[in-house]
């Protein structure tokens, strides 16, 4: 009897455990950071980085219990305690992590670490090689970092918008693409970040892997499923934009949904239908016939004690449910407004503020920004200078789309250039729209190469002790000018006096933080 209350204790303890580590995580239980049920779908499937961590937590729930039946047949052991510490460890630290940097996000590569030191800790590698699936499938709850997702998501909306054209012109509709513009006769339309396609190809990829797994493909026949998801996704976003472009009610949010719903059905069929062909090339049934346990060894290795396991899954609900108890970081008050130092450096310069483009932009988001027609003679000068909130993990500057005049301009013809011996190299591009034609100097200050900038935003540097002290600036001057050599010379002279007004603007700009500014010359 006393025995019988022992055990009973510890399946309370261990379930008390269990509950705290679920309330540890309890900010993906969500079904996403802005939108509730009444407008998910839309933005669940098609709006780029709008995470709805509480399905796919219920769709590895769903992976594991599959593969409950096979994992009781695992005798209990324990693998090596250096993993096991260190896998527990990077949950915990994690979990502090993201609490201090306010990315509630991050929580899941804690729930990784701490749900695979866990199952090494009651029935080791063979265990884990039971359940691997399930637990990678929450890296789905993971964002993409912003650098790299705002400069895919514009290369995708060009390359979307030609697409389209092709097959617009495949079905004898005359149309002309320019830049993210889709120009037919009756009406103009904009590719905006919704019909990238890049949402539509994470979440078809998340089904097939759910296809590959009822039906048990294994191998180069799942390999070849999962990589066929992203092209069908593409090719088949192609022709909802086609659709959306075709149809006039377009514009109403329930149409617009039921197509992109029906066209990822459609794209979860071509994906079956390519399964039916390689089940057919491998000569495969499809059953499900995995026989893990042959492959575990006759006599289990050792096992911890049933108080040591108990003891172990206490500290870690407890260390990672304290972790939240962390006072997130406090931000740096921000310097002076881009406003307020062009107007030292451009005096009393006539200028017209130029509204921002509705849709254009998407996630690249500024801090603080200034979008001005200066008057300059023969043409004004048209000045753009975005401050990036680098506080904020969502956004980013770096991408080619802050070089864009705005939506609707197709780039012509691009160099490099100094603009002065030891200033920024610039890119100078020339886009059209239309009949006008625009000389572009575009650079961007304090940005990194993409790749560590996306590690930096990914881990949330900028929101703690690691951030830097300089800021990111991206930066746009361009002018009109007639189709002609003069022109275009004229057009460099007014672009070029432009940027030495500017130039201490941008120095001061770049460098909001006093103690650590660099001084003028002179």
């Amino acid at each position: 009897m006393e025995e019988s209350g022992r055990h009973r204790l510890r399946i309370g303890l261990a379930l008390v455990g269990l509950v705290g580590l679920a309330s540890a995580y309890r900010s993906l239980l969500t079904l996403g950071p802005r939108y509730g049920i009444e407008t998910g779908a839309e933005y669940w499937l098609f709006v780029p980085n709008d995470r709805a961590p509480a399905v796919i937590l219920l769709l590895s729930a769903w992976l594991a219990w599959r593969r409950w039946p096979r994992l009781k047949v695992v005798p209990v052991q324990t693998a090596s305690t250096w993993g096991i510490a260190f896998a527990l460890g990077l949950g915990v630290l994690s979990s502090a992590w993201a609490i201090r940097v306010g990315a509630d996000d991050l929580q899941a590569i804690s729930l990784i670490s701490n749900l695979v030191g866990l199952v090494l800790l009651r029935w080791g590698m063979p265990g884990l090689r039971t359940m691997w699936l399930p637990i990678a499938f929450l890296v789905f709850c993971l964002p993409i970092p912003a650098p790299l997702l705002v400069s895919v998501l514009w290369e995708l909306r060009l390359i979307t918008a030609e697409y389209t054209g092709w097959l617009l012109y495949m079905i004898g509709v005359p149309s002309l693409i320019s830049g993210d513009q889709i120009v037919r006769a009756a009406q103009t339309f904009q590719v905006i970040e919704g019909c990238s396609g890049l949402r539509s190809a994470e979440t078809l990829t998340m089904l097939v892997v759910l296809l590959v797994d009822l039906f048990g493909r294994r191998g180069l026949h799942a390999a070849l499923l999962l990589l066929s998801a992203p092209f069908v996704a593409f090719a088949l976003n192609g022709i909802r934009v086609l659709t959306l472009v075709m149809n006039p009610h377009s514009e109403i949010i329930a149409v617009h949904s039921l197509q992109g719903v029906a066209i990822l059905l459609v794209g979860l069929l071509c994906v079956y239908a390519l399964d039916g062909a390689l089940a057919w090339v491998f000569n495969n049934s499809g059953e499900f016939t995995s026989k893990i346990q042959d492959s575990f060894p006759p006599v289990p290795r050792r096992a911890l004690s049933p108080n040591a396991a108990l003891g172990t899954l206490l500290g870690v609900a407890l260390l990672t449910t304290a972790a939240g108890l962390l006072p997130a970081w406090q931000a740096p008050r921000p310097g002076k407004s881009l406003d307020a130092l062009t107007r030292v450096a451009l005096g009393e310069l006539a200028y017209d503020e130029i509204k921002p483009e509705p849709y254009f932009l998407g996630r690249t988001h500024f801090r603080d920004s200034i979008h001005r027609d200066y008057a300059t003679s023969p043409a004004p000068v048209e000045v753009f200078i975005g401050s990036a909130d680098l506080r904020d993990r969502r956004t980013s500057i770096v991408s080619r789309i802050t070089s864009f005049p705005g939506t609707g301009w197709r780039l012509l013809q691009t160099e490099h250039i100094d603009l002065t011996p030891e200033g920024p190299r610039a890119a100078a591009l020339v886009f059209e729209k239309g009949t006008q034609r625009r000389l572009v100097y575009h650079w961007l200050i304090g940005v990194g190469d993409l790749a560590s900038e996306s590690l930096r935003s990914f881990l949330g540097f900028e929101r703690s002790g690691l951030r830097r002290l300089h800021g990111q600036l991206a930066v746009r001057l361009s002018t009109l000018f007639p189709n002609n050599p003069l022109g275009a010379r004229r057009a460099a002279e007014r672009v070029d006096a432009m940027y030495e007004k500017l130039e201490p603007v941008l120095r001061a700009a770049s460098w909001p933080t006093p103690r650590a500014a660099p001084q003028p010359p002179g």
